[in-house]
């Protein structure tokens, strides 16, 4: 995820009505998902459109047609990334602080730009809010640390994790917070 910048191989290129997609060989550039949107950047100098997933590929839209295909530089808007995986980072505290203090999931996510919200299953009090919310930045104050984890589904339902996993996807990412 910190990765800024990379360079990879085009392997194919379509035009579709008057844009391009373009699969690349490798890529740091997140398609989104789970609530979060997707990265922003340039693919050849040329501006990053839309992220698409079709039969098993993932696409990357652009407006004109890339000059290189060998060693073609990618640029993630690193400003947009960080922005993001800090909302994210902070909505892992706050459903962490719901679950904690009154055994309450989060049933879903949406990190806008302006405005992000965490669903939270069952029914909470404006005092209980505020609880989370206090405790959420004692947490996100205190600078505790981030371990992520990639480990097998089989691995990850025998952990003790907090909700079902809501993918039905092998590698999972655990995410643990100090």
């Amino acid at each position: 995820q910190y990765i800024r910048e990379f360079n990879t191989d085009i392997i194919n290129i379509q035009k579709r009505d008057d844009k391009y997609l373009v699969e690349l060989k490798d890529t740091a550039f997140f398609e989104g998902g789970g609530g979060q949107r997707r990265d922003f950047g340039t693919i050849d100098g040329i501006k990053l459109e839309d992220i698409l997933a079709e039969n098993e590929k993932i696409l990357y839209v652009l407006p004109e047609k890339p000059q290189n295909i060998i060693n073609v530089k990618c640029v993630v808007d690193w400003d947009n990334r960080f922005d993001f995986m800090q909302k994210h980072s902070a909505q892992h505290v706050l459903s962490g602080c719901f679950y904690k203090l009154f055994n309450a999931n989060t049933a879903g996510i949406h990190l806008g730009n302006d405005i992000s919200y965490v669903d939270i299953v069952g029914i909470i009090t404006k005092e209980q809010i505020k609880k989370a919310e206090e405790y959420a930045n004692n947490i996100i104050h205190e600078g505790r640390k981030f371990k992520f984890t990639i480990t097998t589904r089989e691995k990850a339902e025998n952990m003790g994790l907090r909700r079902k996993l809501q993918t039905e996807d092998n590698n999972i990412r655990v995410v643990e917070i100090e």
